[in-house]
């Protein structure tokens, strides 16, 4: 059972600290004030929001999913008149996230003890973005958080929906690769050394694409195993490179431009942009500041580096769309676009557009890439599957006719 820590003033107006095991924090509130105590604060202690959050089988990462519900109730109990603290004890019982669940424990500590709900955040950047501590701190300046929370929660929805998209459109041609070196593997391991001690019984003269074929599989075979090490090892060292500062940047030039996919990291960069840059601006963040949060959460140094320079140019008294289109980045469209909106007032209205049309042009381009890679795969599987039996099976038709 949950463990709530508390003080209060009992009838005398003398002083208590406490602890008590209670089901819920109205339970708790409950039995304290039947014993005629006065709560001052109450929070959850963190041994026992571990063993809630063991019972609960909680997942221990925390996903866009999480910061979106967690938004949109916060958000919601505090546009209702619900106090801070009292919105993020109640919450604590909605997350499915364990780290999340710790982590908001810790920043309701902070606020109770005196902190902003932004630096409380603030110590925790490894859950919560320069994005997020942003929007959170322009909401209590302004004293309209649960509406940034809001507008937070449909960004990081936005952000989620894009991802979605990419993962589904990456995922297809993945899973073919993977039945393609299967279906290769299994011929390697199994059916070519069953035809190879066959052909070997007949002493069989064998035509050169079955010669070629049985050498292959019976040389991945002996060596499959070192195959397989030599291929992890490739792909950890991969992997450590593309961590390294140049290794990032190589990684972020050439997956632009990559054939069909180039395209889509495309789209997706200029919508996250706009999306970004639109609901920082209707958050009331300074331009320049945003400017500044987006090159930090940037995922493509290129990108990065671009907003960089826009950054400083906006800080000189330019206007943006000049750095814009010298990068060389950002399509026609979308500079003329924000240039106009500069123009009439109107930029977060812009980009809000801007959003919106790349958000549909990725709908569609997925979609494109499932039905590309459909004959793509059955014609490379398909041709992949037929050129080994034809090699295998020339040869039983030479055997079956000098028979006959």
């Amino acid at each position: 059972m949950p463990t709530f820590v508390y003080t209060a003033r009992d009838r005398a107006g003398k002083a208590l600290d406490g602890a008590l095991d209670a089901a819920t924090p109205e339970v708790a509130l409950a039995t304290l004030q039947n014993k005629g105590y006065l709560i001052t604060s109450m929070t959850l202690r963190l041994s026992g929001l571990r063993g809630a959050a063991r019972r609960r089988r909680l997942h221990g990462r925390v996903t866009l999913t999480d910061h979106v519900l967690f938004c949109q109730q916060v958000g919601t109990m505090l546009e209702a008149g619900v106090p801070l603290l009292r919105a993020l004890e109640v919450v604590q019982y909605q997350l499915e996230s364990r780290r999340l669940l710790l982590t908001l424990s810790e920043c309701t500590r902070d606020v109770e003890g005196g902190s902003s709900f932004r630096d409380a955040l603030a110590k925790h950047p490894k859950v919560f973005s320069p994005f997020w501590i942003n929007l959170v701190e322009t909401g209590e300046a302004s004293g309209r958080l649960g509406a940034s929370l809001h507008q937070l929660a449909k960004y990081l929805e936005r952000v989620k929906l894009l991802r979605e998209k990419l993962v589904s459109a990456l995922l297809y041609p993945l899973l073919l690769t993977i039945m393609a070196v299967a279906v290769v593997g299994f011929f390697s391991i199994v059916v070519i050394p069953m035809f190879h001690n066959l052909f070997a019984q007949f002493n069989a003269e064998l035509p050169p694409l079955t010669q070629f074929v049985l050498q292959a599989g019976i040389w991945m075979r002996q060596y499959f195993l070192w195959l397989l090490i030599g291929g992890i090892f490739l792909g950890w060292l991969l992997k450590r490179y593309c961590a390294t500062q140049q290794g990032r940047w190589v990684l972020d030039r050439y997956s632009l431009r990559l054939p069909v996919f180039g395209a889509l990291f495309y789209d997706v960069q200029i919508a996250r942009f706009a999306s970004g840059l639109g609901t920082l601006l209707d958050s009331g963040v300074p331009i320049l500041f945003a400017l500044e949060i987006l090159e930090r959460s940037a995922d493509n140094r290129l990108f990065g580096e671009a907003l960089s320079t826009v950054k400083n140019d906006v800080r000189d008294g330019k206007p943006m769309t000049t750095p814009m289109e010298t990068s060389g980045l950002f399509p026609p469209m979308v500079v003329q676009m924000i240039q106009v909106g500069e123009e009439i007032g109107q930029l977060s209205t812009m980009l809000g557009r801007i959003a919106a049309y790349y958000e549909n042009k990725i709908n569609v381009l997925t979609e494109r890439i499932a039905v590309l890679f459909e004959p793509i795969a059955l014609i490379g599987v398909g041709g992949m599957v037929g050129f080994l039996v034809v090699a295998l099976f020339l040869p039983l038709f030479n055997i079956a006719t000098a028979i006959h």
